[in-house]
This record gives C-alpha cells, structure tokens and sequence, in this order.
C-alpha cells in the first residue's frame, strides 16, 4: 500500500508541476496607429506571446470588427485590408476568415507545431472610417489589443500618431471587459503629434486596452461627397442586395401564378 501511494505520489509529482507550466500568455502587446493625410489608419500591432503548445500549437489569431452599430440602429461598416503578418521577422503564413462581425486572421502554418518559445508577432493593416467627426474637434476611439484574447496580458502600451505635430486635446484609456470604464493605464509619452499610453497591470483573459484622444480641427480633410457614397452603399449594400432577392422571389410567384391561372 506504501509503494503504491508513492507512486501515485511519483506520478503526480510529474504531471502536475507540467500541467501548472503550461502558463501561456502575450507577454507585451505594442500598437501603433498612425493616422494617414486621408484620414486611414496605419496600424502596426507587435504582439510576444509565449507558446507551450497547448492552445498556441501552430500559431494564433486576431479578430477585427468591420461592422458597427450606432446609436440610431444603423449597421456601419469599415475597411480592413491587410498588409504583411510575421513572425520574429520572417513573413509568416496567414489566411482571412469571415467571423460573425468582421474578420478574423488566422496566422500559422497546419504544416508547422511550433516550439514551446516566446515568439514576436507583427501584424500590420490598414483601415479607415475610424476617425470621430465633431463640431470642435476630431477625435481617434481606438480598441489597441481587441477583446477576443483567451490569454492574459502582461503589459499594454498603446501609440496614436497624427499626420502634423499638433497638441492633443482630451485623452483617456480604458482597461477590462468589453465595455468597462476601468482605467488601469498612464500616460508615459505626450508631445506634438504623439502620444503613448501603458498599462498600470496586467490584462486577464478577454479584456483589453482602449485608448482615446482628441485633435484640433483641420489636420484631416472632411469625407468627400464621393466617399460617403461609397460609405453609403457599403452600409446598406446587403440591405438592399436582400431586398432585390425578395422583389425577384415575389415576382416569380407573381408570373408562375399569372400563367397558372
């Protein structure tokens, strides 16, 4: 009986120090959002994850709404065109995904099991329709890590760069769950045109950083009347591809019931 409860003792002594290792994680999670002359953003997002090979096999993912809801109902919808994905430094196999309200990039290679490591991701991309339209002022509300993040997060840190070195007006950051009002994060860089903020702590599991700031009036061009009518279409684009569907539909019990008659 002795022998056998050492063994046991033996076995759990082996799995479960292994099983308590098995702390995966993102490490630091870096964004940068440069704000372009047209009012796009740049955005470049540097992400080190450590990998043990337990969610994080062959790589990782990141979500990206496209589509918005505003307060009047109205369903908007952004661009996101993605420009380059690595991973320390070398182009790393990635692939798009539609998920229920934007895009999901799905990086790695079904080929490759990675190591257990710490590894850089850099995802970079573009987009626009982000910018806030005020009667005193612009303004950039911006999600920097997502809130899609099954890991923790060890440290944030949060960069918006306008394209003229001017003062930014009000600033503020926002730290937890989706829709928390949470301020767990600083300023630790503010000078004409830029400005930085960090985290205070970590982040657990699905919480994440956002951040805000304000910016006189006349750095960005007002939307064009061709641009909002692309934005228009692309708002109501599925609406009224549903619409036409459903006129076609009518009309063809309408013509079968007409030649049934």
């Amino acid at each position: 009986m002795h022998r056998l409860a050492a063994l046991a003792a033996l076995l759990l002594a082996l799995v479960l120090p292994g099983a308590a290792q098995a702390d995966e994680r993102i490490l630091r999670y870096v964004t940068e959002v440069a704000i372009q002359q047209d009012a796009s953003l740049l955005v470049t997002e540097t992400i080190d994850v450590r990998a043990e090979g337990d969610r994080i096999r062959r790589g990782i993912y990141r979500d990206f709404p496209t589509r918005y809801r505003e307060p009047n109902g109205r369903q908007v919808r952004v661009s996101f065109d993605l420009l380059g994905v690595t991973r320390d430094g070398q182009r790393e196999p990635h692939q798009l995904e539609r998920v229920a309200n934007g895009v999901r990039i799905r990086i790695g290679s079904p080929d490759v099991l990675l190591s257990p490591a710490t590894y850089r991701y850099v995802i970079r991309y573009r987009t626009d329709r982000q910018i806030g339209r005020f009667d005193d002022h612009d303004e950039l509300y911006w999600n920097a890590t997502g809130h899609g993040w099954a890991f923790p997060i060890d440290e944030a840190v949060a960069t918006i760069v306008l394209p003229e070195a001017v003062r930014f007006g009000q600033r503020g950051a926002y730290t937890g769950a989706l829709g928390s009002r949470d301020s767990h994060a600083r300023v630790i860089a503010d000078e004409p045109g830029r400005i930085s903020w960090q985290t205070t702590g970590p982040l657990g599991s699905y919480e994440g950083l956002t951040v805000a700031a304000a910016f006189p009036k006349g750095i960005l061009p007002p939307p064009s009347d061709a641009q909002q009518a692309r934005w228009w279409f692309a708002d109501w684009a599925p609406v009224l591809a549903g619409g036409a569907a459903l006129l076609l539909v009518l009309c063809y019990y309408y013509v079968a019931w007409r030649r049934a008659g």
